[in-house]
């Protein structure tokens, strides 16, 4: 065989081995989204949506209703809103319905709100959960109008953190750090997100944001979990605080 040959063959397995390497993580998550304990699915899923696992895009779909851990649904839905399946937004809707309600229901809700935006479908389905009274797919329809950046979904979550059991209170303070707090921290305004929260620091917030919350503060507010660069954050910071010491001296 000439040399020449010889080195094109040798070239084209080194490119192929090479190809092969990047794609096995890939197949190898891919194949522990079989094993039998729902800590490896739920990793493998999480980083098959990290890494643009699209090849697993329709297995990740099936476990958002196949799967019997609703952690590892969740993890699914996430997932699947992160890669863009929009062919995922009926498995979160029927996983939704049909699975009993907990925390991992209310989180697929805003996965879902993130995947389709406000979509006549999706809001009439997450209106459907608003009136389910069933009070974690009732946070999850608030939750969703939060992730549309509807001032509304705030109002309702700092409503419901003031009922229902210490675990159910328990997430939606959680959801009011993730949604609200750095929200209000755009224009200066701390709120103290520390365990418990007294009646007196929800009307304090509620107080504030029933004057000072709209759609823009909050879809500023939630630019950091959109991936937004960290220099324009810092010039929509600075444009609302001129907007607000406009509007204190009476001048906007």
């Amino acid at each position: 065989m000439p040399t020449y040959v010889r080195i094109a063959v040798a070239a084209l397995l080194l490119i192929g081995g090479a190809t092969v390497a990047a794609q096995a993580p890939t197949w190898l998550r891919m194949y522990k989204l079989n094993s039998a304990d729902p800590e490896v699915r739920r990793a493998a899923v999480r980083e098959l949506g990290g890494r643009e696992g699209y090849a697993a895009v329709p297995a990740i779909r099936h476990l958002i209703t196949a799967d019997p851990d609703p952690d590892v649904r969740q993890a699914a839905a996430y997932a699947a809103m992160k890669l863009g399946d929009q062919r995922a937004a009926e498995s979160i809707r029927r996983a939704v319905a049909e699975q009993p309600d907990g925390e991992s229901t209310a989180m697929m809700l805003a996965s879902l709100a993130r995947l389709c935006g406000p979509t006549p479908e999706a809001v009439a389905f997450v209106d459907e959960c608003s009136r389910s009274g069933k009070p974690y797919r009732v946070a999850g329809a608030a939750m969703a109008r939060t992730e549309w950046f509807q001032p509304a979904g705030v109002s309702e979550l700092l409503a419901l953190g003031q009922s229902g059991t210490d675990e159910f209170r328990a997430f939606v303070r959680e959801r009011l750090r993730q949604y609200l707090i750095p929200t209000a921290q755009m224009v200066g305004v701390v709120f103290d997100g520390t365990d418990p929260w007294s009646p007196e620091r929800f009307a304090a917030m509620e107080s504030w944001w029933s004057t000072q919350g709209t759609e823009r503060l909050l879809r500023d507010g939630l630019s950091p979990k959109r991936g937004r660069d960290a220099d324009i954050r810092e010039i929509e910071r600075l444009l609302h605080d001129r907007e607000r010491i406009g509007h204190l001296l009476g001048l906007l």
